[in-house]
């Protein structure tokens, strides 16, 4: 019987496309989420007179931008 404890792990350039797509949407979906949090609190700033408008709107954006490439990154490929 032969053993099996020399077998060394893979390199990190040979992971798979489809580890690589995983790998971006857990990053995506914390970015997103972290977004969304911060556009709540500025909203709340806004609200009590702490920060502009314009916090909250650019928050905003940038999570809709991250949500659309998370949307991008979870949708089967096309083809």
């Amino acid at each position: 019987m032969r053993t099996v404890s020399n077998l060394s792990p893979r390199s990190a350039s040979s992971t798979s496309p489809r580890r690589r797509r995983e790998e971006r949407a857990y990053k995506l979906v914390l970015t997103t989420a972290g977004l969304a949090l911060l556009t709540v609190i500025a909203f709340i700033a806004a609200i009590l007179g702490v920060v502009s408008g314009g916090a909250v709107v650019l928050t905003a954006l940038l999570t809709g931008g991250s949500g659309y490439a998370l949307k991008r990154t979870l949708s089967p490929p096309k083809g």
